[in-house]
């Protein structure tokens, strides 16, 4: 950076490998640079210091990290070529603490400052990547046969010896050892490692995968993959196994919402229907469904127990679907789903809450990690976000993405396994979930989708990355009705058929049909402003109308979905204007429904000032004029 009046150089930027391609200022105090070594980095002109790095995959991915070790990146666990350099070895977003380096949002934060944006927030606290010490070598020998012990020979090459991570088949193990674990400080050290309650491969080839983090819990190995030959299984039929819960009503009736009870009930009929036509075999089909209003309520002990009861029962090459809808948290990192017993949603501060009405990320992982869990496990949470927790309930119209907060709550989810198929379509906030035109939640809806036709394949048949890409591609679009939820958060392992479905039995599907969308209505006359106030009366009349007949107990369906508060038209909303005009007793209405700046729809109605019901003639007026 020069002084253009004397020509001196006042500040060299150092950081690029190669040849600088472009540099322009951003505001007065950072500066942006694009170098031939394919990277693209943001500076402070004062400090001289990296603000950050900006790195543009081929295939359209990308990752942002501060030279401490903050990042982020559209897929934690596809890095894509994404590493830090320790001597002659990478260190991967896999083999960091990602607890402690993944920051959702990064570039946001680090740019607030430099653009005088107020209330900026901070960047965590974290281990400086440059300082740490090299990782432990570790070397595995598999088990000998009739033994379930590898041996483990960890070598503390000067950074010590830390937790250790124990994998076999892609499935991530507790560590359960017959020596005792080594001191940091320790030298070297020898483990016994008891695999018993690892995932066996079918054909008998089990990968063992087994690495330990440096003394500070920092970043972990490269990992020694072996293979350990075990017997051939007994080849059992293929079956499916589902836990599919939805939970409408809580103890705190402030909680209660209106569509997951029906959720559940509609995706546990739809894959039924697909896994009996996949695996030719009713028998082979085991789903459970607790809703608050079924025979099995989704306490967190019944949802516990049904999960074992698959981990008894299963075989390693069946497939397990876990499907929860209702509230989702998110409280320091960790994800919680308040099941019925919920007295509230502020995990934070209720320890008795968080222990006895919530399942956490932490539990639904260890639950999942339990030995008898099939290898092909498929999770989706159609939840609400954390800002139910915090109580915003912002208009509707408002578009939210996810807290960075929520964001490493799911994170910390994923991290289950693997070979598991993750999907999460979060909405924004409660008021988003509970005014769906489409009478489910997004997510759902979008499942029942793809199941009825969009997933599937010329014969009929849907695996799971074509059923997670329609969702993915769905619910963006239906977001646009109701204002805009997070895009549906995925990690997609293995590939492998989910369901199949005939014609007929994709007609059984039950979708909802897409419920027509009013925003604000306007109401006047032409002389005096609005002297009957049907603007209020009809404003109420169209809000009974968009009531479910039982709230959150799968009552009868609302005729449309009023969005009171919303004055801007949304995509394929209608906007009601009513003139009227007072002469003596009569009353003559001109009803018009405006749809992209056009009028669709004019009726004329007459009523009479004694006329009580004239707000609700009006409103079934408004409700035949959008073809309900």
């Amino acid at each position: 950076m020069w002084n253009l009046s004397s020509g001196k150089e006042v500040h060299r930027f150092v950081g690029h490998s190669g040849k600088i391609l472009s540099a322009a200022f951003v505001t007065d105090r950072m500066v942006v640079t694009v170098g031939q070594d394919g990277t693209t980095r943001l500076w402070d002109t004062r400090t001289q210091r990296q603000l950050a790095l900006l790195i543009s995959f081929r295939d359209g991915r990308w990752a942002v990290a501060t030279p401490e070790g903050h990042f982020d990146t559209e897929d934690v666990n596809q890095p894509n070529g994404f590493y830090w350099v320790q001597g002659d070895e990478g260190i991967t977003p896999e083999d960091l603490n990602v607890r402690r380096f993944y920051t959702p949002g990064l570039l946001g934060i680090i740019t607030c400052p430099y653009r005088q944006v107020s209330g900026c927030p901070s960047l965590p606290e974290v281990a400086n990547l440059r300082q740490i010490a090299p990782r432990p070598r570790v070397v595995v020998t598999p088990p000998v046969k009739g033994s379930t012990l590898a041996k483990v020979v960890v070598t503390n090459r000067g950074g010590g010896i830390g937790d250790f991570s124990v994998r076999v088949n892609g499935r991530e193990l507790v560590l359960n050892t017959r020596s005792p674990k080594p001191q940091s400080n320790a030298p070297s050290a020898i483990l016994w490692v008891d695999i018993a309650a690892a995932p066996r491969d079918p054909a008998g080839k089990n990968i063992i995968d087994i690495s330990a983090y440096d003394g500070k819990n920092i970043a972990r190995s490269p990992g020694n993959a072996v293979v350990w030959q075990t017997k051939v299984l007994d080849d059992k039929p293929r079956a499916l196994w589902g836990v599919v819960v939805g939970t409408s009503q809580y103890a705190d009736p402030n909680l209660s919402l209106t569509y997951p009870d029906k959720d559940a009930d509609s995706f546990s009929l739809a894959l039924g229907l697909g896994a009996k036509g996949l695996l030719a075999d009713p028998g082979r089909v085991h789903i459970q469904t607790l809703t608050s209003r079924g025979a099995l309520v989704p306490t967190k002990a019944h949802i516990r127990e049904e999960i074992f009861k698959v981990a008894k029962q299963a075989a390693p090459e069946d497939t397990f679907v876990l499907y929860l809808a209702g509230h989702g948290v998110a409280w320091k990192d960790t994800y919680y789903y308040l099941t019925t017993g919920a007295r509230g949603s502020d995990v934070g501060a209720d320890a008795d809450l968080r222990k006895n009405a919530t399942i956490s990320s932490d539990e639904l992982a260890e639950w999942l990690r339990q030995p008898g869990i099939p290898k092909k496990v498929v999770v989706i949470l159609d939840t609400c976000a954390a800002g139910a927790a915090a109580g915003i309930y912002d208009k509707i119209s408002n578009r939210r993405d996810l807290s960075s907060d929520h964001k490493k709550a799911l994170q910390r989810l994923r991290e289950v396994d693997d070979g598991y198929h993750f999907l999460m379509g979060s909405a924004a906030d409660r008021v988003s979930y509970e005014a769906s035109r489409y009478g489910q939640g997004l997510l759902t809806y979008a499942l029942l989708f793809g199941m009825q036709g969009a997933a599937q394949g010329a014969d009929g048949t849907i695996d799971v990355q074509a059923l997670f890409r329609a969702a993915e591609e769905q619910v963006p679009r239906l977001a646009e009705g109701i204002g805009g939820i997070q895009k549906p958060e995925i990690r997609s392992g293995k590939n492998f058929p989910l369901a199949r479905f005939s014609r007929e039995d994709a007609n059984r599907i039950p979708l909802a049909r897409e419920k027509p969308v009013l925003i604000q209505v306007l109401c006047a006359t032409a002389e005096q402003g609005d002297p009957l106030r049907l603007r209020q009366l009809i404003g109420a009349a169209l809000r009974a109308a968009s009531e479910p007949v039982a709230r959150g107990a799968g009552g009868g369906e609302s005729k449309l979905v009023y969005l009171s508060q919303v004055t801007e038209e949304i995509p394929r909303s209608y906007s009601p204007r009513i003139l009227y005009h007072v002469d003596g007793q009569k009353v003559n209405v001109k009803i018009r429904l405006w749809q992209n700046e056009k009028i669709i729809v004019e009726r004329q109605l007459e009523g009479s000032m004694t006329d009580s019901d004239l707000a609700a003639k009006i409103v079934e007026e408004l409700v035949a004029a959008t073809r309900f």
